[in-house]
């Protein structure tokens, strides 16, 4: 595996030095009205014969420029721009005896026109800032045939797409991608990528996502990016899309697709897919998150994405996932409207095993060794809807509601067993089959309103949401329990039903009011009131062999209620200027809840009030924030009855708990202007006192736990950095990240009677590559490290050491014959795993597309999933006195044949120019 690296390593290198030539350079500096410089500027160079574009910069925060890499003994001809201002033309030519062009001082003219009115079309610049949004021309980057937007998306400069498929644009993250400023497929960024051809895009334009921020009140480092996509007039003609199918080794297939249709006032797209596969990188990781409709994080319900090239679950198991699903836009005036519906049906075989190491003394040792074992399912249906309007430039509403109902069974056979001091010192066995079922309603709403009431600051906004959800569970469970340190009855069988009922509804109003007070001087009120209502019901009932009635095990069941009434009131001042903020405020907070708790506990009120000071600073480049806070004890805390569903971690609530006071502090400095961006972060929460889980384990090494209020301190301070710069070569393109954290911690923990303090240092970092040859070669190497340390005050526990290892690289090499040959290479290692356990991983998988026909619209597909065979779920981590091993079962080798048939206008006529890098003509 080192050696794969290092050599596609040495490719690069040596790429690099193969295209170093003699060439020329340009400079000056770009001043405005009152001789102020002009930073963000587009000097372009062409060359003058064929308006040929050769390379273009912006200009840096004092208007200066530099072009290198200027070819000699030609006419060239360089083209500055500026919103508001006149364009700049002048021819040049550079030679070995004066290979240096310096403009000095330009000093551009004030227009009134706009710049497209004034600009040659064959000499648009590839670049231009427009008051916040950078625009970039599309046709200023070439692309190879049947290319997709994100191919053209990687040519942009300062914008980088690593090997998961996220987006940065100069160093900030990019979340949103719309299609005409309407939302495609709830905005996520790699289905519009990679279902739309580059050939459709007229304009990239990047902008901040301010949208709900119109009093630029968030620092640029707290601010995603969204990316909008403006098509040609000629991509809204027709439908367009794709179809695949395939089949392969080991009963293992795909099918699917995606049809859209555009016009100017309407877009309808719709999706499909069923397959039985699993992610890979080869796909970017395109599990959908499609409005509201997220898969489950740990792959228990399957996932998908849809551009035909790798489809389903990721993580662990062997899933089986269907998904259908439509997303409209409509526009009526300065209103856009969305409205989306999809279906899921997905099912899963898993299967785990876990061995834990639990440290009550240093001569009182237990050991859980686990295997679960099952099959899952889930039907969803979602819809969701929203609207975007801009009622007039002062004033803004947005509206959001979505509407979701699941079901879901997850049987499974689970069998745990405990040892102490040895592992083969066995106390007792535990086997157990479960059949829980679930059906799950949700409504939720969201408004957003803004009117600003002059061009001082004066400002008006309203927030309000309502949630609401209903849930029902129930949950069969046989249990077996051998207890072989007692001859006598020492095997017990028992049948549980479990029944459990959630109504919970949670209703959010927010109105903030800004007065200016003064030039640059503001005071903000704000007042904020949510009442809730939360509904938790438990039944629990078991039978026994010997007794064929079902009974009602009180101390397992419980109806439970809770009303909550929780009131801010908010003042502060604030100083703003520019990118200057300096905000002191302080929030008073009045929290009523009423709790019930059916016949046996008493009902009881609590009843807080309490100031939270907050202080915010923004300077130019740094954010400060300070905080602090009463942090209250969440439902699932209070609920006082007991919860066995595992036999030997049996949790129980604690309906005494109080609030605990907290104070938070965040600190950065950031840059993203420059050529190399960076940013640097501290984090740290201090809290006098605490909720902790007081843990007793008994002899037979079951664990019972339950929540308390503990006076002992605990901290945490995190901090890290990053920085990122990219290159921009002749025909190469090089992006390279580098990021560094860490994080001390301290906290007490209660176990067996016994105090104790648990201190946890980490360390982690990453390197990665992003290399990108003109329609030759995309190489993504990356490296990460994580490091845990852990020691023990107060307890004899040993200190534990834990390091991750990850290497991984996605490479595709573009061959003639229209040929693409990708591969995703992942090694992981974690030396310290428990013997039985895997430590590494190397995993591969590889394909070769091929794309025939003139029209290029069919590929076939041949691709190969974990060719080493090593394909493993596996971990390890720390909590406390326990050390925890896992593995999951995963999809292991298998081949798979796809054809994908690409129905849409090939866009002949309007790509870009003939050469890498180069402009168009006109």
């Amino acid at each position: 595996m080192t050696r794969f690296f290092t050599s596609l390593i040495l490719i690069f290198v040596f790429t690099i030095s193969a295209f170093a030539q003699k060439n020329g350079e340009t400079t000056g500096i770009l001043l405005g009205d009152e001789e102020t410089p002009l930073p963000f500027a587009t000097v372009s160079v062409y060359t003058a014969m064929d308006t040929a574009l050769i390379d273009y910069v912006l200009t840096e925060d004092d208007g200066s420029f530099l072009i290198k890499k200027l070819p000699l003994n030609t006419t060239l001809r360089i083209i500055i721009s500026y919103l508001g201002y006149e364009p700049v033309k002048e021819d040049f030519e550079l030679s070995e005896n004066g290979a240096i062009k310096d403009f000095g001082t330009i000093e551009m003219t004030s227009t009134s026109q706009t710049l497209d009115e004034i600009l040659v079309l064959g000499e648009r610049p590839p670049i231009m800032m427009k008051n916040d949004t950078l625009e970039f021309n599309a046709g200023s980057f070439t692309t190879r045939d049947g290319a997709t937007v994100e191919d053209l998306i990687k040519k942009l400069p300062g914008v980088v797409v690593d090997n998961q498929g996220n987006i940065t644009a100069n160093g900030r993250a990019v979340t949103k991608v719309r299609v005409d400023g309407k939302d495609f497929f709830g905005g996520d960024p790699r289905i519009a990528l990679r279902n739309l051809t580059s050939d459709m895009i007229d304009k990239v334009q990047i902008t901040d996502d301010r949208e709900e921020d119109p009093q630029q009140l968030l620092a640029d480092d707290e601010v995603d990016q969204v990316i909008n996509l403006k098509l040609k007039k000629d991509a809204k003609i027709k439908a367009f899309g794709k179809a695949y199918a395939g089949g392969g080794t080991e009963d293992r297939y795909e099918v699917g697709g995606i049809v859209n249709s555009f016009r100017d006032t309407f877009q309808l797209s719709m999706v499909g897919y069923y397959n039985n596969l699993s992610q890979t990188n080869l796909s970017m990781n395109e599990m959908l998150s499609l409005g509201s409709f997220v898969t489950n994080r740990r792959g228990y319900w399957g996932g998908g994405g849809i551009d035909g090239i790798q489809f389903g679950a990721g993580g662990s198991g062997y899933p089986t996932s269907l998904l259908g699903g439509a997303n409209a836009n409509a526009t009526f005036g300065g209103a856009k409207m969305n409205l989306q519906y999809f279906y899921s049906n997905n099912t899963l075989e898993f299967g785990s095993k876990t061995f834990k190491e639990q440290t009550i003394r240093p001569d009182s040792v237990f050991f859980y060794d686990s295997q679960n074992e099952g099959n899952s399912k889930n039907q969803g249906h979602n819809v969701t809807g929203g609207l975007r309007w801009e009622i007039d430039t002062m004033t803004q509403l947005n509206f959001n509601i979505g509407l979701n109902y699941s079901h879901g069974e997850r049987p499974s056979f689970n069998e745990e067993t405990s040892a102490f001091n040895d592992k083969d010192n066995i106390l007792q066995n535990f086997v157990t089959t479960e059949d829980p079922s679930s059906a799950n309603l949700g409504l939720n709403t969201r408004v957003y309103f803004n009117k600003k009431l002059n061009d001082d600051g004066r400002n008006i906004s309203f927030r309000s949401s309502f949630s609401k959800s209903k849930n029902d569970n129930d949950l069969f469970s046989n249990f077996e329990r051998t207890y072989f340190q007692n001859a006598i009855d020492s095997v017990v069988y028992f049948d549980q039903l479990r029944t459990s009922y959630s109504d919970n509804q949670s209703f959010e109003v927010n109105l903030r009011y800004t007065e200016p007070i003064a030039e640059n001087w503001f005071i903000d009120l704000e007042a904020e009131y949510e009442p809730s209502s939360r509904i938790n019901n438990i039944e629990t009932r078991q039978q026994y062999q010997q007794d064929p009635d079902w009974s009602l095990i009180d101390n397992l069941s419980n109806d439970f209620s809770r009303n909550e009434q929780e009131m801010e009131l908010g003042t502060g001042i604030r100083y703003q200027k520019d990118k200057v903020q300096v905000n002191l405020s302080v929030e008073y907070d009045i929290l009523n809840y009423t709790n019930k708790f059916g016949d046996e506990i008493p009902d009881f009120n609590e009843n807080y009030r309490f100031f939270t000071p907050r202080l915010r600073v923004v300077l130019d480049g740094w954010r400060l924030f300070y905080r602090y806070s009463y942090n209250t004890p969440d439902i699932s805390q209070l609920h006082p009855i007991t919860n066995n569903t595992n036999p030997l971690y049996i949790r129980e609530g604690n309906p005494n708990l109080t609030p605990v006071r907290s104070h938070g502090m965040y600190v950065s400095k950031f840059s993203y202007a420059r050529k190399w961006k960076y940013r640097l972060y501290m984090s740290g929460n201090y809290r006098g006192d605490n909720i902790i889980n007081t843990s007793r384990v008994d002899e037979s090494g079951v664990t019972y736990s339950r929540p308390i209020n503990f006076k002992a301190p605990s901290y945490n301070l995190r901090g890290g950095s990053g920085i990122n710069r990219t290159f921009e070569l002749e025909n190469q393109k090089i992006s390279v990240d580098f990021d560094l954290n860490a994080n001390i911690g301290s906290g007490p923990f209660f176990i067996n009677g016994q105090e104790g303090i648990s201190n946890n240092t980490g360390l982690g970092g990453g390197l990665s590559v992003n290399y990108n040859f003109h329609d030759i070669i995309d190489f993504s190497p990356k490296y990460n490290l994580d490091y845990n340390h852990n020691t023990y005050e107060k307890v004899d526990y040993r200190d534990v050491n834990i390091f991750n290892h990850r290497v991984s690289g996605d490479f595709t090499l573009y061959l003639p014959w229209n040929m693409e040959f990708q591969n995703d290479l992942t090694y992981r290692y974690i030396p310290q795993t428990t013997p039985g356990f895997r430590k590494s991983s190397f995993i591969w998988h590889a394909a070769l597309n091929k794309k025939i026909l003139a029209s290029k619209k069919i590929t076939l597909r041949l691709s190969a999933y974990d060719i080493l065979d090593q394909n493993i779920n596996f971990y390890r981590y720390v909590n406390f006195n326990n050390i925890v091993d896992g593995q999951q079962k995963t999809l292991s080798r298998y081949l798979l044949f796809s054809v994908i048939y690409d129905f849409r206008d090939t866009g002949k006529g309007s790509r870009g120019g003939g050469r890498p890098g180069g402009g168009r003509r006109h």
